[in-house]
């Protein structure tokens, strides 16, 4: 009797050691349902094996999920720090940071998570909504955009599920959609260059009247010259930032309204051009475009050429050019009547 009472242990314990990935793949199901009373078995599970990566990652999610965010972040944080190749738990390290309302920190740790698995298109769809977010106080009143009040919501990563060994974890659970932002009232903001925007202002030369002539009995008349009128250089700076930050956020429409309605594309009609604009903005899996170096020349007619370096990065394309444009100064803001490439940069 005893040794059949030994036995029924020794088999229990071996059964609590050999089938914590099922275990931990039965609570994962739990968490997804909503149940968050599986904290318990979850502590448990963590105190026979204090460093598996899953079930602290499931640890932090019910954490999120409870509203206990402190406690999800330092999980977060630690799992980071154990794994820094694995882009999971700073997604969902930067979705807390977004419900606390710190876009500029969720931002910072999603380009970490692309620096530690750039083919990630989840984490490009939650940076882009991050762009577009942050334009909506960036942007919206500079550009007389209409603004929305609508909520920013990542989508969570799902639990990596594996046996504790130097092989890369895999991600089994289904990545939930992102929320898409709306658009045609926000525009997506992209990260300023690593160096220092430089801004050069051409001021107008104010004429000098003529001098006096001695010899003339004629009275001399001073003419004034009226010098152009005064711009707001950063407001063109962030519309070209905007307009920029529209196509690395694949916005088409807005992308489109920086455009005045006068701008003539070379080579041919309008509609054609943004129907062409429109497939190149969609197509790409994630773009980002960078705009640094600006030269702003004030010009006549409430116009002013705005000289800058463009980088521009996509999944299957990338390119560095010195660009040149020509912005109106119209009821709705400064908007784009032409645009060239001046030279490739390498």
């Amino acid at each position: 009797m005893r040794r059949s009472s030994l036995a029924v242990l020794l088999w229990i314990g071996c059964g609590v050691a050999m089938v914590p990935a099922a275990t931990l793949e039965e609570l994962e199901l739990r968490v997804q349902r909503g149940d968050n009373n599986v904290m318990a078995e979850l502590n448990t599970l963590l105190q026979q094996d204090p460093h598996n990566y899953a079930a602290q990652f499931l640890q932090a999610r019910l954490l999120s999920q409870q509203g206990k965010l402190d406690g999800a972040s330092k999980i977060y944080r630690q799992l980071i720090q154990q794994q820094p190749k694995q882009p999971e738990a700073y997604n969902n390290l930067a979705s807390i940071l977004v419900r606390q309302g710190d876009l500029g920190a969720a931002q910072q740790l999603l380009e970490q998570a692309l620096n530690s698995n750039p083919s990630y298109a989840a984490v490009y769809r939650n940076l882009s909504a991050i762009y577009v977010e942050q334009a909506r106080t960036s942007y919206g009143k500079a550009l007389r955009l209409e603004q929305n009040s609508t909520s920013l919501t990542l989508s969570e990563l799902q639990q990596p599920i594996v046996s504790q060994t130097s092989k890369p974890l895999t991600t089994v659970a289904v990545i939930e959609p992102v929320k898409q932002p709306d658009t045609t009232a926000a525009i997506a903001v992209v990260k300023p260059a690593s160096n220092p925007v430089t801004v050069a202002v051409v001021q107008p030369t104010a004429a000098t009247p003529p001098a006096p002539v001695a010899s003339s009995p004629q009275p001399v008349v001073h003419v004034a010259v009226k010098p152009k009128a005064e711009i707001d250089q950063q407001q063109l700076i962030t519309t070209l930032e905007g307009w920029a930050a529209a196509w690395s956020g694949k916005a088409p429409d807005l992308y489109l309204s920086f455009y005045d309605k006068t701008f003539s594309p070379p080579g041919t009609v309008r509609t054609n051009w943004e129907a062409q604009r429109r497939e190149r903005i969609t197509e790409p899996q994630w773009i980002k475009v960078s705009l640094s170096d600006f030269n702003v020349k004030p010009m006549q007619a409430k116009r002013a050429r705005v000289r800058f370096v463009q980088e521009y990065q996509s999944d299957g394309y990338r390119d560095r050019i010195r660009k040149e444009v020509v912005l109106q100064n119209t009821v709705d803001g400064w908007r784009i009547v032409a645009e060239r490439k001046i030279a490739a940069l390498h």
